[in-house]
């Protein structure tokens, strides 16, 4: 299982994004992703934007009815000392991924190079 970040999301969902494919092959490969409540609130917002309000409401239908994408939450604290603990320049944002990452021991489903940059850094 795969912590999924908006950069996969907004890939897999938008067919002209330069990653679609690759996102579309990540997708078929893998069984099951968590979706840290944050990266949903993110990939809802650059879906409204980009494709507009009708669609970013089909994503989300589709991501909450689904069986391979798992919305998740964890304790807000939890989650800012995670945050505090980084070294690195991050956003929150890319810091739920990694944090979940970690907590699967799997690597990022994500096409952002500081965020798995950062995430290689930690494991190593």
């Amino acid at each position: 299982m795969r912590a999924a970040d908006s950069s996969f999301l907004v890939s897999l969902f938008i067919p002209v994004d330069k990653h679609h494919k690759e996102a579309v092959e990540i997708f078929e490969a893998e069984d099951k992703f968590l979706v840290p409540e944050d990266i949903t609130k993110e990939t809802l917002t650059v879906v409204a934007y980009k494709l507009g309000y009708a669609k970013m409401k089909e994503v989300w239908k589709f991501l909450f009815n689904s069986d391979v994408f798992e919305i998740v939450s964890e304790d807000f604290n939890k989650l800012v000392n995670f945050y505090l603990s980084l070294s690195k320049k991050i956003s929150f944002f890319d810091a739920c991924v990694i944090y979940f990452s970690l907590i699967e021991s799997s690597e990022p489903a994500s096409f952002d190079r500081q965020l798995l940059s950062v995430w290689k850094a930690i494991r190593s």
